[in-house]
Parts: structure tokens; sequence; C-alpha cells
């Protein structure tokens, strides 16, 4: 199996940083290289689907998928 590796430094070992971006409404979180910083991927703060379930288990008589 292959192991991530940071394309800067060669790290092998990410974290998360949630900020929120100049100019934007919302914070996103950030993977990035624990040893250099360098960011790999963004992903929502809230994740959406978990948030929608949420709301139907909510609703009475919910009928929806």
């Amino acid at each position: 199996m292959a192991v991530s590796t940071c394309i800067k430094c060669g790290g092998q070992s990410f974290e998360i940083m949630i900020q929120k971006p100049e100019e934007s409404k919302y914070q996103l979180m950030f993977v990035q290289c624990s040893k250099c910083g360098s960011v790999i991927g963004v992903l929502e703060d809230r994740n959406i689907g978990s948030m929608l379930d949420e709301i139907k288990r909510k609703l009475p008589n919910s009928k929806l998928m």
C-alpha cells in the first residue's frame, strides 16, 4: 500500500487546520503537511450531509430518503 507523502518536503504526517480565508463567509478545513505546512487539500468545516440528516430526523413523520 502506498504512503501519502507531501509533494514539497516528503513528510508523511498530516494535520487539519481550520481557518476562515479572507473575503469568505465560512471556515474551511485545510489538510496540510504537519512538517512544512503545505496545503494538500481543503474540506468543508461542516458536513452538509450530516446536517441534512439531523434536520430530517427532527421533522415529524419524515418520509424523506
